[in-house]
């Protein structure tokens, strides 16, 4: 029997509200805490240096503001800088600072690794020993911490391949963290030195999910961990599984070469400053030791034994270990969860729903688009049709005036004919007449003669 009993929380994405610690501390009666991630790292100048986004996602997963101006926030109806305002005078980004400056403390230790919504600064800040909380110890490549019979190790932050070789700077800003390739290799060598360290259990904290993550499964079983604990995910119950329970031993004995690959093609060749570069290096080329296939060892056994644990948000809940000095015991809590519909259910009618939903879309912008065509057709004819009929009224009128016109011009001349003809005749009559009257001139001329 081991002589000291353990009780150990483990929680996770408390996200700033920390009073959820030593209220499970308090209830359990426990003797340490375990956090993953997403702390609530934020100090008075936290609000200045985060980017909108997660200014807007702090104000999204506040639990006291006012409904109407959570409303606002969801619509983007505030500003970035209302939006500042409104966590600056009404809703801190987390009660850090209430244990920073000693007005509160915690009642156990607390063992936390920072998660991927965090401030950088203020990370670093921790890392670099500049700042200090009675009772709480960060967890990192370079700390690790034995209580009880467990061995407490691990490595925070997002696990993102594009930003494996990133210098600090990038890794640590804007409220947003990445770990690096090198520190992971550096967590590999500081773990090869309890490696022959009797009678402990290994409990290996990420922030994000192994389940997820193949690369952190694999460091799970090449540092032989009893349990991995990690959060992120935020689903509303704890998921606990082995990596035996849904899969035989070859898928998981190594990482696939795309995966390696996809490590390999961001590794840079001289990015880093030069009294950075041989402690970078050394992490990397360590780092690249994780990568290996498992042998049958330690290592291997942990294929079966390896207890993964991914945790609720602390908002929904927590976990418990207890280690009697004989048996270890788990226990998970949940603060409820109330769903519409049966839980199982739930996500196939939501899809059939959204399938249905998006088939019936796709109906009806084919019947409109249908609809569109045809009518666009029947106006296109109806068109045609107009433009044959206004067609054939010109032509119409065009005849009947070019008819109009023959009739008049053959009226004109018929007239002009008949004008001739009656000139014609007057000519000839006025002629008859002008001889009639030379002939009775002529006549009485004879006759006058005559008489003399």
């Amino acid at each position: 029997m081991f002589p000291n009993p353990s009780r150990i929380i483990l929680i996770s994405d408390t996200h700033g509200y920390l009073h959820y610690i030593n209220t499970a501390v308090e209830k359990h009666q426990a003797t340490a805490v375990i956090h993953c991630g997403d702390f609530g790292l934020y100090d008075e100048k936290s609000v200045d240096r985060l980017e909108d986004r997660e200014i807007m996602l702090r104000l999204k997963h506040c639990h006291e503001i006012d409904p109407q101006e959570l409303i606002k926030v969801k619509k983007n109806q505030l500003t970035p800088k209302e939006q500042r305002e409104l966590v600056r005078k009404k809703y801190p980004l987390s009660e850090f600072s209430d244990y920073l400056t000693g007005k509160k403390e915690f009642l156990v230790p607390v063992y936390f690794i920072y998660g991927n919504h965090e401030d950088g600064e203020v990370v670093k800040q921790y890392r670099n020993d500049e700042i200090s909380v009675k009772n709480l110890h960060i967890v990192d490549e370079h700390h690790t911490y034995k209580h009880g019979r467990f061995r407490i190790f691990g490595l925070g932050g997002n696990v993102v391949e594009s930003h494996f070789f990133d210098d600090e700077n990038n890794r640590f800003s804007n409220g947003k963290i990445f770990s690096s390739f090198s520190e992971y290799g550096t967590l590999y060598e500081t773990m090869k030195q309890y490696q022959l360290e009797d009678n402990t259990l290994r409990i290996c904290m990420t922030h994000c999910s192994p389940g997820k993550v193949p690369f952190l499964d694999h460091l799970c079983q090449k540092l032989s961990a009893n349990f991995s604990v990690s959060g992120h995910m935020g689903f509303p119950f704890t998921n606990c599984w082995t990596n035996f329970t849904f899969s035989e031993k070859n898928p998981i004995k190594k990482l696939s070469n795309q995966q390696i690959n996809e490590i390999a093609k961001y590794l840079p060749a001289n990015q880093w400053k030069e009294k950075q570069k041989k402690e970078i290096q050394q992490g990397i080329d360590s780092a690249f030791k994780i990568l290996e296939p498992i042998k049958y060892s330690s290592e291997f056994v942990s294929f079966y034994h390896t207890n993964f644990i991914n945790l609720v948000d602390a908002c929904d809940g927590y976990a418990l270990i207890v280690d009697d000095g004989n048996k270890i015991s788990f226990e998970t809590y949940s603060f409820g969860y109330k769903p519409t519909l049966p839980i199982f259910k739930l996500k196939v009618d939501h899809r059939q729903e959204k399938n249905q939903e998006n088939q019936n879309r796709r109906k009806n912008r084919e019947n409109q688009n249908e609809n569109l065509n045809q009518s666009e057709n029947q106006n296109q004819n109806e068109n045609q049709n107009q433009n044959q009929r206004k067609n054939q009224r010109k032509n119409q009128r065009k005849n009947q005036r070019k008819n109009q016109n023959q009739n008049q011009n053959q009226n004109q001349n018929q007239n002009q004919n008949q004008n001739q003809n009656q000139n014609q005749n007057q000519n000839q009559n006025q002629n008859q007449n002008q001889n009639q009257n030379q002939n009775q001139n002529q006549n009485q001329n004879q006759e006058k003669e005559k008489e003399k």
